[in-house]
């Protein structure tokens, strides 16, 4: 158990965590379920941060009951940054979803090229080879779409700000969330200043961070995870039509609710 659990809202907290878990079991069934449905790039991406998003809350999860609460902040940044890349795709959902695509297969394309004398004993030259053919295939393949589908369509943007955009909630979580967990996922001093000992330079063993961050606390870590894994649900329910609104709503009401509980 963690070392908050003093704190009533933890516990609350961990309560609500589970129905979630729960809502996006029954999410994914209903999608599975579903019959006829259209496939789409922008439903490829979707799909697959809905089920990087439900490992990240799950990982999260597990590491504020350890008591790694800068450790649980990095991965809550990283659902930080699948929400508004959602949030970003679902603007314009079959031109984005491509064209995040279309990046990821020349990254994965670089990183191959660029690092191919490294990878011995992992892979053989001959197995590298074969990856980089395919991946060169796809280059082509996603290139001639994006020509003919979107030939007028803007790069994508590289800064994780210029996709939060105008949306007033994607802003306020770049800026109360990944800009600041950035410095810890980034080891920035600021971020890692409360590991030491200023006077004796000694190394602090299970160092406290809440000082250090608006948000790095056992409750908020929580209670921003729920927040940020129900809007990818909202996503998710409304692109295949699951019907779950007014759970997700209830879900969402219940979880402002626990914020009324007053800390010890």
């Amino acid at each position: 158990m963690c070392k908050a659990n003093q704190d009533p809202r933890v516990e609350e907290l961990f309560s609500h965590s589970e129905e979630m878990l729960k809502l996006a079991e029954s999410l994914y069934d209903a999608c599975r379920r579903k019959t006829n449905k259209v496939k789409s790039r922008y439903r490829m991406v979707l799909s697959a941060y809905f089920s990087r998003a439900h490992e990240l809350f799950e990982s999260i999860l597990l590491l504020v009951r350890e008591d790694r609460i800068t450790d649980a902040g990095v991965l809550l940044r990283s659902l930080s940054n699948l929400l508004i890349n959602i949030n970003y795709i679902a603007e314009k959902k079959e031109e984005r979803a491509t064209l995040f695509i279309q990046d990821a297969v020349r990254i994965d394309l670089k990183f191959l090229t660029d690092n191919r004398d490294f990878f011995d004993p992992i892979w053989t030259a001959a197995e590298v080879d074969v990856k980089i053919k395919y991946l060169n295939d796809q280059k082509t393949e996603i290139d001639d779409i994006v020509k003919k589908e979107y030939p007028n369509a803007q790069p994508l943007p590289r800064h994780i700000l210029d996709r939060a955009g105008v949306c007033k909630e994607m802003k306020y979580n770049y800026s109360l969330v990944y800009a600041d967990l950035s410095r810890f996922e980034h080891h920035d001093f600021s971020g890692s200043s409360a590991y030491v000992d200023a006077d004796t330079c000694n190394p602090v063993m299970g160092a406290d961070v809440r000082v250090h961050s608006a948000i790095l606390g056992h409750s908020a870590i929580l209670f921003f995870a729920n927040t940020l894994f129900g809007m990818i649900f909202e996503f998710f329910n409304e692109e295949y039509q699951l019907k779950w609104d007014d759970r997700i709503h209830d879900l969402s009401v219940k979880l402002g609710a626990l914020l009324k509980i007053p800390p010890p």
